[in-house]
């Protein structure tokens, strides 16, 4: 049976699957045969001492090596499963992201909006801050196949229940498990050897009756053929309603939250900030002064400021005071906040088998499959438009049909043929990004033991083969050509009104009334369905389907060759291989409709598109794209004992080295040298790491299938009153990417006295340096390296001669990041039975103070941040109480983050005494946020031998932020939770 040691670094268990990469399948296929052949040679020979038949070996997740008594020196934290089950959250994602190590995971709540990245509803984890590609996540130390380009997986398609604990590697472990270690390693390991039924039921809501879940879970396993087989199998249903966006644009948040304060910065740029007063100044209830929800004319001037009420009447539009640039204070905050998903709704199924059968005492061989079928809906609010042209007046071919008759005599008196206006399209359901990923994962494999030159030898190899495909498609978007040509609308025979353009009319264009409530409502309808599926095909928008592959192969020997003079020295060594590759279809209307096209007969070559471009809906336009790349790799490890002596204690020296060839990017080399030195002190031990780790560029970076948006940028040289155009941005990939490399530096102290039974304690300092790493310039940046900073390596990317103009954005190895702190843990078990008190207590703390976080973007002239107490927590603390006594038992949490600040490097002023201020430098009326404390509530009751009932409340308090603090780490959106449930196990 499994079993875990007592110190957070060593895990003993059934042995683990070692993961990383070695040739493809057939290539696997031969080597995996001469691994079981080389095993049953050397089992032949091997001594006649007694073996169990479950074969156990010592697993360190932070090292390759296995042997008994070898020490890591990089900090792990282990979650075991009674500290999993406590938390009692639906997904182990939402448990293991309460740890203060991870800051800016990725989940339903934050971090995977957009309408083109395909991530959203994705759960991925953040280690330090650097990133999700920049944090390997493993399922009993073998790679799983990413659910998005980036290269990172979704956690909620891992199988769970069967999860035993789970290892949170808090360094750089690229040496040991190759790329993507730069932050850190996640680790979970699952029980292989599980006899028995069990099973869990939980739901859950809010304290505002939304955020409903249900969950049900079961698992099973059993020896067969007189225990030389085993077989497991679970299966998983989870299902939250998540909590929805407002109803309206600038309404009320759903279900009585508070607050909709309307929450936005008023910000100068540098040339106009006024002498003494501050750059930037947040406010609550500010104004969109471009745009209300009904329509407001932005030009010509002699019109501008007339909005239209639901009815299509003229009315003034109440603009706010104070105003600065485009964001005012008060009057018309129709247009002040986009709705957004709160949480995004998610449903998950989850299948898992495993079935091994062992062929001698010291060898099993072992196959698995998981399925996982994710589906989320993510809102990102209203399409919204800001350059609608209306003809009025004299205009060719007559006035808008549909514009009221006094705009229309203003237009004659004042000759004008045309004005602009603005709209939020408010009365138009939500643009709704629905996501469906599915992955299947296969894995075949074999581990043991056998003697070779006298010594026992552990091995451990597979094969896997891995696929998830991704299915994206964002409802009620527009076709930008047909919602123009709809809009244009005019008066033609018999009063009958028509669409302007008569290509657009034969095409079936239907025209629509866009001023006032004429759009879509969603209680009453004003415009038909012929017209809808003009402008939006079924208010179905752009789509894409992505397939991704993962091929792997590994083989890992470990052993203990020989001696030297302090005891023996263990060697881990292996070869491996990986190949990714993705292959992505996207709809016609965003990529083109052209004869390569598998869906083009699905849809009438309408001749108002640009058939052979695509990129015609206004936002999320998706492209055709391909790639793939492999990577052969070998290892090597060694752990060295350096001292055994009882007057200056036990020290052992671990040395790792990788050789890593990338078919895109070449050869490169990882490597750590760590100690650790169990000291004369009594429970004293000493740790310290140094590694050079590296993340390979990923499939979204070297290939990225194109994206289309469009946006407004700034040609510096039009004249000062006319800079800003219309440009289509092409975000593509960039095949020449090399590695990003990072230095790892990690020094300890572990306390874990014998005077004190059940308690131990570590203090860790670690620094990473991150270069070359890989960044994008945003169109605008690249605009500027040109035009103002006259490098003319960046002037070929745009094109400003075409209307509307196009510009190339694609990623470089331009960024680098320094960030560094300390990790604290302590837990002390312990029962005060002696006092009188029943029951055993667990104390458990964990705290990560953040002391720098420098990020530099690579691009000239930009400010290079200082993100530690702004998207990085200065300090975030986990803290757990718990009290058993059979069959009760009572838990609290305290989850902790610091108050924070916008900006590090902001001059917090105010008028008229702030300074100038610069890139550097910018100067705020106020830039802090208070932190976050949130107590959860939960306990069981063993009901009967097997069979546990439990609740949880989380944010007991119903903690609700402040209007700077929405957007801060740690910030909890859904409030308090209750959660209830039933577990069994026999």
């Amino acid at each position: 049976m499994s079993r875990i040691i007592a110190n957070r670094q060593f895990i003993a268990g059934p042995s683990l699957r070692r993961f990383a990469r070695y040739q493809r399948l057939r290539v696997g296929g031969s080597l995996l045969a001469v691994i079981m052949s080389l095993a049953a040679t050397g089992a032949a020979h091997a001594q006649s001492a007694a073996k169990d038949a479950d074969i156990e070996q010592v697993v360190v997740s932070a090292s390759r090596i296995t042997a008994s008594g070898f020490q890591a020196p990089t900090p792990t934290t282990v979650l075991a499963v009674t500290d999993l089950e406590q938390t009692a959250m639906p997904n182990l994602f939402d448990t293991i992201t309460q740890l203060p190590s991870l800051a800016g995971s990725t989940g339903v709540q934050a971090g995977t909006g957009g309408t083109s990245s395909a991530n959203n509803g994705l759960s991925s984890f953040n280690q330090r801050g650097l990133g999700t590609i920049r944090t390997l996540t493993l399922i009993d130390g073998q790679r799983v196949v990413p659910a998005n380009t980036t290269g990172v997986p979704d956690i909620s398609e891992f199988p769970q229940l069967f999860v035993q604990h789970v290892d949170v590697v808090t360094g750089g472990a690229s040496a040991s498990w190759g790329s993507d270690a730069v932050g850190g390693v996640v680790n979970f390991i699952t029980d292989k050897r599980y006899n028995g039924v069990k099973g869990n039921i939980e739901g859950g809501m809010s304290t505002f009756g939304d955020d409903t879940s249900a969950l049900f879970q079961v698992a099973a396993g059993t020896d067969l053929l007189a225990g030389k087989a085993h077989i497991e199998a679970s299966a998983e249903f989870y299902h939250n309603d998540g909590v929805h966006a407002p109803d309206n644009i600038g309404g009320a948040l759903t279900n009585g939250r508070c607050c909709n304060l309307h929450p936005l910065t008023q910000a100068y740029t540098l040339t106009t900030t006024p002498a003494g007063v501050p750059e930037n100044n947040p406010i609550i209830n500010a104004q969109n002064s471009q745009s209300s929800e009904w329509g407001l004319i932005t030009a010509p001037a002699s019109l501008k400021g007339i909005s239209f009420d639901a009815n299509g009447n003229p009315t003034p539009f109440q603009f706010g005071t104070n105003c600065v640039g485009t964001i005012c204070q008060g009057g018309d905050l129709t247009d002040s906040t986009i709705r957004v998903t709160v949480e995004d709704p998610i449903t998950r199924s989850v299948f898992y088998t495993r079935l091994s059968y062992n062929i001698s005492s010291d060898i099993e061989v072992y196959g698995t499959y998981s399925f996982g079928n994710v589906f989320s809906t993510d809102t990102a609010g209203g399409t919204r438009n800001t350059g609608i042209t209306i003809q009025c007046g004299n205009a060719a071919g007559g006035p808008n049909a549909y514009l009221a008759a006094s705009i229309n005599a203003a237009c004659v008196a004042n000759k004008i043929t045309s004005f602009t206006m603005a709209r939020s399209y408010d009365d138009v359901p939500n643009i709704s990004i629905r996501s469906a990923r599915q992955m299947r994962r296969y894995v075949l494999g074999t581990d043991g033991t056998f003697n070779m030159f006298d010594k026992d030898w552990t091995f451990d190899t597979y094969i896997e083969h891995g696929e998830n495909d991704t299915h994206v498609v964002i409802q009620n978007e527009f076709i930008t050509a047909n919602l123009t040509a709809a809009i244009d609308a005019v008066a033609g025979p018999n009063g009958q009104i028509q669409c302007r353009n008569p290509v657009a009319a034969a095409a079936g264009c239907v025209p629509i009334d866009i001023f006032g409530g004429a759009l879509s409502d969603e209680q009453q309808p004003q415009i038909s369905q012929t017209a809808a599926a003009y402008i939006a095909p079924h208010f179905n928008g752009p789509y894409s389907t992505t397939a991704e592959r993962q091929e792997a192969a590994s083989m890992a020997i470990n052993g203990t060759p020989f001696k030297d003079w302090a005891g023996d020295v263990a060697l881990a060594f292996g070869a491996e291989y990986r190949e990714e590759a993705f292959k992505t279809t996207a709809d016609p209307y965003s990529d083109g409709v052209t004869a390569t096209n598998p869906f083009s007969a699905a849809y009438p070559n309408d001749p108002l598109i640009n058939a052979a471009g695509g990129s015609n809906w206004f936002a999320g336009n998706f492209h055709h794209g391909s790639g793939n790349y492999h990577v052969a790799e070998g290892f090597v490890e060694f752990g060295v004992p350096l001292l055994n002596d009882d007057q200056w204690g036990k020290a052992n020296l671990d040395l790792a080295g990788r050789a890593t060839d990338y078919s895109t990017s070449g050869y490169v080399s990882t490597w750590k040298v760590g100690v650790t030195w169990d000291t004369p002190l009594q429970g004293v031990r000493l740790r310290a790491l140094q590694s050079r780790d590296v993340r390979a560029p990923n499939l979204q970076e070297l290939f990225a299938a194109p994206t289309v948006l469009h946006q407004n940028d700034i040609n510096r040289l039009l004249p000062a009153n006319a800079p800003t155009v219309s440009i289509l941005v092409n975000n593509i990939g960039n095949p020449g990417l090399s590695p990003e490399t990072a230095a790892t530096t990690e020094v300890g102290i572990v306390y874990q006295p014998d005077f004190l039974p059940g308690f131990n304690a570590s203090v860790d300092y670690y620094r990473v340096g991150l270069k070359k790493g890989i960044g994008t310039f945003s169109a605008q940046q690249e605009i500027d390296l040109c035009q103002v900073s006259g490098n003319a390596n960046y002037c070929p990317l745009f094109n400003f001669s075409v209307t509307p103009a196009t510009i190339t954005v694609q990623p470089f190895n331009i960024a680098s990041q320094i960030t560094d702190g300390f990790d604290i843990e302590t837990s002390y078990q312990f029962d005060l039975q002696n006092w009188g008190v029943p029951g055993s207590f667990v104390l458990r703390g964990l705290a990560t103070h953040v002391s720098k976080f420098i990020a530099n973007s690579g691009v000239p002239g930009a400010e290079i941040t200082e993100n530690a107490g702004t998207s990085v927590p200065l300090w975030k603390g986990f803290l757990t109480q718990s009290w058993t006594s059979d069959p009760v038992s009572f838990n609290l949490t305290e989850r902790v983050f610091s108050e924070g600040v916008i900006d590090s490097n902001a001059i917090v002023c105010q008028a008229p005494n702030c300074p100038v201020p610069t890139v550097q430098h910018p100067t705020y009326s106020n830039d802090s946020y208070g932190g976050f404390f949130y107590l959860d509530i939960g306990g069981s009751y063993q009901m009967s031998k097997g069979m546990q009932a439990y609740f949880k409340v989380n944010n007991v308090t119903n903690l609700y932020p402040g209007p700077l603090q929405a957007a801060a780490p740690g910030f909890d959106p859904v409030g308090r939770l209750y959660l209830v449930g039933f577990r069994f196990d026999n």
